[in-house]
């Protein structure tokens, strides 16, 4: 599902079902209790009233269902440094198509009255590496970090991603 239909011809053999909607202001059109997962990959900050949205999720998930989303990380490192660099985020300047922020405490307060967290994921993007000696520094740091300790491992993750994950169980 997604606000306009971008399907390949040859990608449509894919999808068992395919509509469209304006997550914003629209019902999800499937009915209640119909699916065990539902990812939004970099969607929530993208939509207008992602609040309607995450209702509609829960309808559409059944008991125990999976949503999974992702959002911008701004409390990691690069974000915090592009901010006080450019007095903006990253992922929110004017040529980009973020409008709605998701810091920790709105999750807390509009997500998780739907969902129980199960856990928080960070995605470190490779172009965190590419940077000179402190980029390779860095991929040294972060391919030893797993062989430290899974905890290091995710504490550097934190650190430097620029998306979280959050997967959650739908609440009853």
């Amino acid at each position: 599902m997604d606000v306009d239909n971008y399907l390949k011809d040859q990608n449509r053999t894919l999808f068992k079902e395919f509509k469209t909607a304006d997550l914003s202001w629209d019902r999800i059109p499937w009915p209640d209790n119909n699916f065990k997962v539902v990812t939004a990959w970099c969607v929530l900050p993208h939509i207008e009233n992602p609040f309607h949205c995450l209702r509609e999720i829960h309808r559409v998930l059944d008991n125990n269902g999976l949503f999974i989303f992702t959002t911008p990380h701004l409390t990691s490192k690069p974000s915090i440094d592009y901010f006080a660099e450019k007095e903006d985020f990253g992922s929110y300047r004017a040529s980009n198509n973020h409008i709605i922020l998701f810091p920790r405490g709105v999750v807390e307060k509009t997500v998780l009255k739907y969902f129980d967290l199960i856990e928080t994921e960070y995605h470190v993007r490779p172009k965190i590496f590419e940077r000179g000696i402190l980029g390779r520094l860095r991929e040294c740091i972060y391919k030893a970090s797993g062989k430290i300790s899974p905890e290091f491992k995710k504490r550097i993750e934190k650190r430097w991603s620029y998306n979280i994950v959050y997967i959650l169980k739908k609440r009853k």
